[in-house]
């Protein structure tokens, strides 16, 4: 856990483990925080995809969700992200 209050908890999560559970992944971050923390209705307020690592967060109140969503698509809150990346690349000519 990163953060948290009586309104939301921020996580990280890890890559490799999908945010919300399918079909195909039956155990998502949702679920694991929701029984790590006991809080039975955890709303997401965006999402990773399943090989990104990084913050997610949660609100604890369905009524709570809608707040948050409006914030980041009115641009109230700004995401940012930085990638790590490893090996050699190889080198591209303008235009090509």
């Amino acid at each position: 856990m990163i953060y948290e209050d009586d309104r939301i908890i921020v996580v990280n999560k890890p890559a490799g483990i999908i945010t919300f559970a399918s079909q195909h992944h039956p155990l998502g971050m949702r679920d694991i925080i929701s029984k790590a923390f006991d809080i039975l209705n955890l709303q997401p307020i965006s999402r990773l995809d399943i090989v990104t690592s990084g913050c997610l967060v949660f609100t604890k109140k369905r009524e709570d969700r809608d707040f948050y969503q409006r914030q980041f698509r009115e641009k109230k809150v700004s995401k940012s992200y930085l990638a790590f990346v490893e090996g050699d690349f190889p080198v591209f000519k303008k235009g090509s």
